[in-house]
């Protein structure tokens, strides 16, 4: 049991760069609807769509670092439910 909850905190975690690095490349001027930015929207969309719901102040969207900051409470509860097992 230990192991499927440090490897669920695994892949929380690899999402989370994938994640990062989508914000990232927003800062940039990249065409979504071309490979391999195409593939990091369809992976990451879906997570950040739900925190759309957030309106952005002035020029910043915090949606996505408030989808981050769930990502890490996650990996977290994981790790310490590994832990205990």
């Amino acid at each position: 049991m230990k192991g499927i909850f440090i490897l669920l905190a695994f892949v929380v975690d690899i999402y989370s760069w994938i994640l990062i690095a989508r914000i990232l490349l927003s800062w940039f001027q990249v065409d979504w609807y071309e490979q391999p930015y195409r593939g990091l929207r369809d992976i990451t969309e879906p997570y950040l769509s739900a925190f759309r719901f957030i309106p952005p102040i002035g020029m910043l969207d915090f949606s996505p670092m408030v989808a981050i900051f769930i990502l890490m409470i996650v990996e977290n509860m994981l790790r310490a439910m590994a832990a205990a097992v």
